[in-house]
């Protein structure tokens, strides 16, 4: 038997984007997804300002994600090697991060 987490991870198709403290992360994210995710929910410190993060692009689909980072049909910064090369968790600012801006 699998740990729960693990068999979520797979069912979801999740692939880790961040990783580091999560006060960091909620309140810096880096990750374009990350960002995205935090701008779209209910502000942590409803006295602070946050950009409005708008994602265009078709949603990929679960059973058929696309080649490289899955979030490139999405991500406002997308890079050419998005399309092909899935970036790799990389340190940057004191956490995990896999994207090709860092």
């Amino acid at each position: 038997m699998t740990e729960p987490a693990k068999d979520l991870k797979r069912v979801l198709q999740i692939k880790m984007r961040a990783l580091g403290d999560a006060e960091q992360v909620a309140l810096e994210p880096k990750h374009p997804y990350t960002k995205a995710l935090f701008a779209a929910a209910l502000p942590i410190d409803f006295e602070s300002t946050t950009e409005d993060v708008v994602l265009s692009g078709e949603v990929p689909s679960p059973l058929n994600p696309p080649s490289g980072c899955r979030f490139h049909t999405r991500c406002p910064y997308v890079l050419p090697q998005c399309a092909s090369e899935e970036p790799p968790l990389r340190p940057e600012s004191g956490r995990l991060v896999a994207c090709h801006l860092y």
